[in-house]
């Protein structure tokens, strides 16, 4: 299973960021083959790198993941 980031949804007034992760079977980056969308929703820091919003979204997507997979 393979995670890909998609849109950044920025929305400063509401310090808010929303980050798509599409959820792929194997390695083909298709839409035909997108198995889910998680969204991964988050209050905004402007002090905090957006490789670690990235991280956690990819995190979450896992641990969404395996809770439906129980």
């Amino acid at each position: 299973m393979e995670l890909k980031l998609g849109t950044v949804i920025i929305n400063p007034e509401d310090e808010q960021i929303s980050i798509l992760i599409d959820v792929y079977k194997g390695d083909e980056y298709s839409v035909d083959f997108v198995l889910a969308n998680i969204v991964y929703q988050t209050n905004l820091n402007s002090s905090k790198p957006l490789a670690e919003y990235f991280d956690e979204a990819k995190d979450h997507a896992r641990k969404t993941i395996k809770l439906l997979n129980q």
